[in-house]
């Protein structure tokens, strides 16, 4: 057929036979060649094994010399004639051996399989060779799969042997686009004299059924399904059937030898095996499940186990669990005897304090009759005052209506006139001086001193003039900021002193309780403070309240009940009862922190013997005096909570007696100071002061007793230009208005009283004079003196302080660091960054060691 498309058969054709009278179209040297491969490779053509063979099978040194055979035979052939074409079924399992060679030649190729029905074949190889039909079938299969597998990469097309017989000019027709153009004469030639139903020896009998498997597969490659996706199942499952097939191989070796018995009981074998295959796979299968549920049993085993090792841990909690609630149980038991007895404590109380409400109800039905008795006085007495204005109103009309009203008019009208003159006079004469000032140039002497004279005066008028006394003061503040005051450790409750607690009370009732219950959670030991209270005559319940506490926990507490001598006067009184080194002066509008105690007298018992006292840090709003720090001294303290020494007071004779109350404080801080001691102001000892009901809040009796101290102050220990400054001052005040009630009045008592004290407090002025005044104030005031600071959470971020610095400034650095270690947020990391080296490195240790407990980082 190939010679219709003028495609040759070339080399010496193996000739016809009985069987094939048309010839087997087979060259006899490629068929010799291949045979020899065969025996290389220890297989015959028949062989149930040996298929499948890749490239690797041919790459022995025993295939060189059949390769270089091959090679030459090919390089021959292909010069002789273009198109040409050889035939071998060997060639299906060979494929890999030739296709190489091919391709390394650069030949052009294409693949015909020519397909024939299995059991036609089997038929054949029956009548032929006397072959078994189930191993003819296998080897049908075998080849045809060998073939399809090894030539998926290259051009190929599958022919039906029936249908070339049935309809040739079809099959021919349809092989056009793969072949060359077919010949006319050699079509026709070939259709009706080359092809013959006689062709087809073999066909099938209807009585003999042929292999499923190569009838399936016949049937797939008829309908063209041979790509690699659909061959693949295949050849899986025909290798899973090798051990069939190598049985087959030695069954055909026996056949031989055997009669035709024998090989009808390897058929029947061949059944048996079958089935036992089948049982084998059903016993796999079966075993494949035993070892799953196996698997899973160990799993759930292994689950198993670990749940009795939780309820283990869990049993082993709840053992725990018992034992806690039985101890609870017990502490629960005590709780509620300690419960019983407070309840029936309340049943009493609540008994009380029915009789109490029913005392108050009566008291409250009396308040209301004297009310009403006292508003019907006050209508009577309205009225009355109405007519004493009427009739003073007529009185007024009768002056302005008289004789001598209108006579001395001009008069009047004189002195006014005489005013607004000297007014007047006073503004020309301004003008003409600020006029001449001013045509001088700035530089000129004479026009400087004049208008800093000017500028001076008027800050005096003002009381906005600093005196030399304050930067005096502070020179004498920061003299010692060299020095380290080093970190003061809180002490334990063995080292920590007996201290007298000294409070003076006026009408304090309902701030009793919160001072005692702030007292009584100190983590100071109770049985190391002495409790004294001063009572200025009180007209509320004050000492009936203390009465009704229970001081038991202090080491004592005293009550005095005293005339109203003020805030200094009694102090001094409750001061002289106690025997303590150390005596706290405290309000008792206050509450104290845990810590307020232990903090304060820690830092006395650890600090130098010439400071006479230590003040408390009052909170929400801080005291606004300055204070420096790096060495925590400052010119003055403020008496709502400070810590003294007894025999430093006892020294200076106590408080000034002539001082009622406000700037007493201030007095024996400069009495302190001129007796050459120190004031310490400790930022870390916070107390709660409440002193003022709103922000900025001017109380009467604040305003008159400061500004009167104020001025005893000046007389006693102000040079000679803060004591003249009394006068404008109290000018100024009597002009204008500070918001007080009748302030003027209050004003004139002070300057009244001024007058009678002022040879008493000029007798006893002291030799220094770095005592500071400024207006009204004492110090500089820092801004924020009513701020509020927010309360900070339990846990406070790590703020880093950054300094810069470098060499020879030494000094500066440590005071820097001492002013970041007096800091009262405690959360705090300072970062030191030294700029050419590192010469503060000896400076910063020696600090550490000073205070070893701050967090400093030093960056060369």
């Amino acid at each position: 057929m190939l010679q219709v498309f003028g495609i040759g058969l070339p080399g010496d054709l193996k000739g016809p036979a009985a069987d094939n009278e048309k010839g087997f179209f087979e060259d006899k040297t490629i068929l010799d060649l291949n045979n020899e491969i065969l025996k290389t490779l220890e297989l015959n053509w028949d062989s149930l094994d040996g298929f499948f063979l890749s490239e690797m099978h041919f790459s022995g040194h025993a295939f060189n010399p059949l390769k270089k055979r091959a090679r030459d035979l090919l390089s021959k052939r292909l010069i002789n004639q273009e198109d040409w074409a050889f035939k071998d079924p060997r060639l299906c399992r060979l494929m890999n051996f030739w296709l190489p060679l091919i391709q390394e030649l650069n030949i052009s190729h294409k693949l015909v399989m020519a397909v024939r029905r299995p059991i036609e074949v089997a038929n054949s190889l029956a009548s032929r060779n006397d072959f078994d039909r189930l191993k003819t079938n296998y080897l049908w299969v075998l080849h045809n799969l060998s073939l399809l597998t090894a030539t998926q990469d290259i051009p190929r097309i599958c022919l039906d042997y029936n249908d070339l017989l049935d309809d040739p000019k079809q099959v021919i027709d349809g092989l056009v686009s793969f072949l060359p153009r077919a010949k006319e004469k050699e079509k026709a030639s070939f259709i009706d004299e080359f092809l013959t139903k006689e062709l087809n020896h073999h066909q099938e009998p209807k009585e003999i059924k042929t292999l499923e498997l190569a009838e399936k597969l016949y049937q797939q490659i008829s309908l063209g399904n041979v790509d690699k996706k659909s061959i693949d199942p295949w050849v899986t499952e025909l290798l899973e059937r090798q051990d069939l097939l190598d049985l087959f191989t030695l069954i055909s070796t026996q056949e031989n030898k055997n009669s035709k018995h024998l090989r009808d009981e390897t058929v029947k074998l061949t059944a048996v095996i079958a089935r036992q295959s089948k049982d084998l796979n059903v016993a796999k299968n079966y075993q494949d499940k035993i070892e799953s549920d196996l698997s899973d049993f160990k799993d759930y085993q292994q689950k198993i186990e670990a749940e009795l090792e939780e309820q283990k841990v869990w049993s082993d909690k709840l053992r725990e669990d018992i034992s806690a609630m039985e101890r609870n149980l017990i502490s629960s038991e005590e709780a509620k005897n300690t419960l019983d007895s407070k309840v029936e404590i309340l049943e009493n109380a609540h008994a009380t304090a029915l009789v109490q409400v029913e005392q108050r109800d009566n008291d409250i039905e009396k308040l209301q009759n004297d009310l009403s008795e006292e508003r019907l006085a006050s209508n009577h007495e309205s009225q009355r005052l109405w007519e004493i204005i009427e009739k003073y109103r007529l009185k007024l009309v009768a002056i302005e209506t008289s004789v001598s009203w209108r006579m001395t008019a001009p008069l009047r009208s004189s002195i006014n006139f005489f005013r607004k003159t000297i007014f007047q006079t006073k503004s020309y004469i301004r003008a003409f001086f600020r006029g001449l000032i001013f045509r001088l140039p700035p530089e000129n002497i004479i026009r400087q001193t004049i208008l800093r004279r000017v500028e001076r005066f008027n800050a005096l008028i003002r009381g906005d003039l600093d005196s030399h006394s304050i930067r005096a003061s502070h020179r004498q503040l920061i003299k010692e900021r060299d020095i380290l005051l080093g970190e003061k450790k809180m002490l334990e409750d063995k080292q920590l002193p007996l201290i007298d607690i000294n409070i003076v009370s006026y009408n304090s009732s309902v701030w009793v309780e919160p001072f005692y219950m702030s007292l009584v959670t100190q983590d100071y030991p109770k049985d190391k403070l002495n409790i004294t209270f001063v009572d200025n005559d009180s007209k509320d319940d004050t000492i009936e309240a203390l009465d009704r506490l229970d001081w038991s926990k202090f080491n004592s507490m005293t009550c005095i009940n005293n005339d109203n001598v003020g805030f200094g006067g009694g102090h001094h009184v409750g001061i002289q009862k106690g025997t303590a080194d150390y005596i706290l002066i405290t309000n008792i509008d206050l509450e104290f922190r845990k810590d307020s105690l232990r903090r304060v007298v820690s830092f006395a018992m650890n600090d130098s013997a010439d400071v006479a006292c230590w003040e408390l840090r009052q909170s929400p709003y801080e005291h606004p005096k300055f204070y420096d720090p790096v060495t925590l001294q400052t010119a003055w303290s403020a008496h709502a909570c400070i810590l003294m020494r007894r025999k430093i007071y006892q020294q200076s004779g106590g408080y000034e007696e002539r001082i009622f109350m406000y700037g007493e404080d201030v007095e024996l801080s400069y009495r302190y100071r001129s007796l050459g001691y120190k004031l310490r102001y400790i930022p870390s000892a916070v107390v709660d002061h409440y002193s003022y009901k709103t922000a900025g809040e001017v109380k009467p009796l604040q305003y008159q007793g400061s500004t009167l101290a104020n001025a005893y102050l000046r007389l006693r220990y102000g040079t000679m230009f803060d004591v003249l400054s009394i006068i404008p001052l109290y000018i100024r005040l009597l002009t204008g208005s500070d918001g007080v009630t009748a302030h003027r009045k209050l004003i004139w008592q002070n300057v009244a009283k001024i007058i009678l004290n002022a040879r008493h407090f000029l007798r006893k002025r002291p030799a220094m004079n770095s005592f500071s005044f400024r207006n009204w104030d004492y110090e500089i005031v820092r801004d924020g003196a009513f701020y509020v600071s927010p309360p900070l959470s339990n846990e406070i971020p790590l703020v880093s302080v950054i300094t810069r610095t470098y060499a020879g400034r030494e000094t500066l650095l440590k005071q820097c660091m001492q002013s970041v270690a007096n800091q009262t947020y405690t959360n705090l990391e300072h970062i030191i960054v030294e700029d050419g080296g590192d010469s503060m490195k000896t400076t910063i240790e020696s600090f550490q060691r000073a205070y070893p407990s701050s967090k400093i980082r030093h960056l060369p």
